[in-house]
Parts: structure tokens; C-alpha cells; sequence
């Protein structure tokens, strides 16, 4: 009975071990998403503000605003998007739950539908019963968890949704590569102007 028990519980921690796997590789996922969206939209946005001051040339005022809206900006994307999966990645969130995790794997594969579910309220109401013959909740978990084990849990995991992301990351990165090739000075200019945003700068004479 100690021996049936013993490889009974083995089953359950590869079970567990491989539902840990795919909660990392989603966080993963989450936190690669989340890089790309950051440097598309904090680089998108930069090179915005920085044409608006090479072509209109604002005044402290203008300069301050600029500033601290890219500031602002950028660290609530970075908290939203970076920040957020990061932590749910190294477990210092919450993050996804085991059933929650069990729920993503059974929508894609169709096969087991909500028998990992299932596995983990059995075992919760293992853990939870003051019964002493447990055995036929035994042989129910042990049943569903060997049908459960042949199953590559990560490869629910949809890295296309996040990897699709580079589109939208990399024209911004080329776009200041361009230019600081050909006129770096229509970044560096406005950008230094940007970030001395209360300092005044005499401009150019009209040709």
C-alpha cells in the first residue's frame, strides 16, 4: 500500500511539475509580449515628440509638457507591460493558478478537455477529507493523472501572440537607426532640448 502510494504521489509532482512549466512559459510569453509592446510604443512615442519639437520648436512650457508626459508615459507602459509579467514570472505576484492554467491547457487541448481541472479538485478534496478509506478517490486521481501525462502542456502556450509583437517594435528602432545614420542631429537636437526642457534655447536664425 506505502509502495502504491508512493508511485501515486510521484505521478501527481511530475503532474504538478509540468503545470509549473507552462505557468512560466506563459509568464514568459506575457513578459516577451510585453518588451516588444514597450519598445514600440515608448520609442514610437518619443520619435513623435521629438519631430513635433525639430519642426515647431516649443518653449519651456511646451518642453516641460513633452517631458513629463514621455516620463509618465513610459513608466506606465513599462508597469503595465513589463513590470507586472515580470514579477508573475519570478512569483513574487500571484499570477496564474493552477486552475486557471488547467482551464488555458483544456481549450487547446480538446482531447482532455476539463479532466485536468478535475484532477485538481479531486486532489484538493484528497487533501480536505478526514475519511480513512481514501482509496477509491485515489484510484480516480491516479486514473485521470496517467491519461494526463503524455500530454505536452506547454506547448499551449501561444508564442505567436507575442512573437507577432516584433512588427510593431522594430520600424520604430529602424526609424531612429536611419536616422541617426544620416542626421543625427535631428534626433540629438530636439531630444537634448526635450530633456533640458526648462532651459531656453535661442533658435536658429530664418534662412
Amino acid at each position: 500500500m506505502l509502495s502504491y502510494l508512493r508511485v501515486a504521489m510521484e505521478k501527481r509532482n511530475s503532474l504538478i511539475k509540468k503545470l509549473d512549466e507552462f505557468v512560466w512559459a506563459y509568464h514568459l510569453n506575457r513578459l516577451t509580449g510585453g518588451v516588444l509592446t514597450s519598445i514600440g510604443t515608448i520609442v514610437g512615442s518619443a520619435l513623435l515628440f521629438i519631430a513635433l519639437e525639430q519642426f515647431s520648436r516649443f518653449g519651456t512650457a511646451g518642453r516641460t509638457v513633452i517631458f513629463w508626459v514621455l516620463i509618465g508615459g513610459s513608466a506606465a507602459v513599462l508597469a503595465r507591460w513589463v513590470l507586472r509579467p515580470a514579477l508573475d514570472l519570478l512569483r513574487l505576484r500571484k499570477g496564474l493558478s493552477y486552475e486557471e492554467a488547467s482551464a488555458i491547457i483544456g481549450t487547446h487541448f480538446s482531447e482532455i478537455s476539463d479532466r485536468l481541472l478535475n484532477v485538481l479538485q479531486l486532489q484538493r478534496q484528497l487533501d480536505s477529507s478526514s475519511e480513512t478509506d481514501l482509496s477509491l478517490l485515489h484510484a480516480s486521481i491516479d486514473e485521470r493523472t496517467e491519461t494526463l501525462r503524455a500530454v505536452p502542456f506547454k506547448k499551449a502556450v501561444n508564442w505567436e501572440e507575442s512573437t507577432r509583437l516584433i512588427r510593431y517594435a522594430i520600424p520604430p528602432v529602424l526609424v531612429v537607426v536611419f536616422l541617426f545614420s544620416w542626421r543625427p542631429e535631428w534626433v540629438q537636437g530636439p531630444a537634448e532640448r526635450i530633456l533640458s526642457h526648462r532651459q531656453e534655447f535661442i533658435p536658429p536664425p530664418p534662412f
